[in-house]
């Protein structure tokens, strides 16, 4: 049965890679006969082996679309969660931080966790000021 017919872009995507197989493997094969009989024209030959290239050069880009739509695919949810993150930081950071600076007062950890922090750096750095609203607001 032909992938078309099954109307399911995995297997038609399995069908071009069986395909693909198939031709690179006589490629080869072809590779060897003309490396093993000399008379046989160097046109063949190359002619043979840019084939391979081709068909190597298609499997890497192939190869390369598929993990750019994979990392694009995570790049948009990691920034819809910074985003989301970002504006709840924005909204609430003030509290958090007043929040946390009278825990301090009875809780040595936190204490020494805000003494530790470099203030100007965080205000410059939004990833890490969002990390560190993050880490303050669970030690709360």
């Amino acid at each position: 049965m032909k992938a078309k017919e099954a109307k399911h872009p995995y297997l038609t995507v399995l069908e071009s890679q069986l395909k693909t197989a198939k031709l690179k493997k006589q490629l080869l094969e072809n590779r060897i006969n003309f490396l093993e009989n000399k008379n046989i024209s160097d046109c063949c030959h190359e002619y043979n082996e840019d084939q391979i290239v081709i068909l190597d050069t298609k499997s890497v880009i192939s190869s390369l679309d598929r993990v750019i739509k994979e990392k694009e695919a995570y790049f948009i949810k990691f920034m819809q969660k910074f985003i989301e993150d970002c504006d709840e930081m924005e909204s609430n950071f003030d509290r958090v931080k007043e929040d946390a600076y009278k825990k301090a007062e009875t809780d040595p950890a936190i204490k020494d966790f805000l003494g530790r922090i470099f203030w100007d750096n965080l205000e410059n750095n939004i990833e890490a000021k969002v990390e560190f609203y993050k880490l303050i607001k669970q030690k709360l």
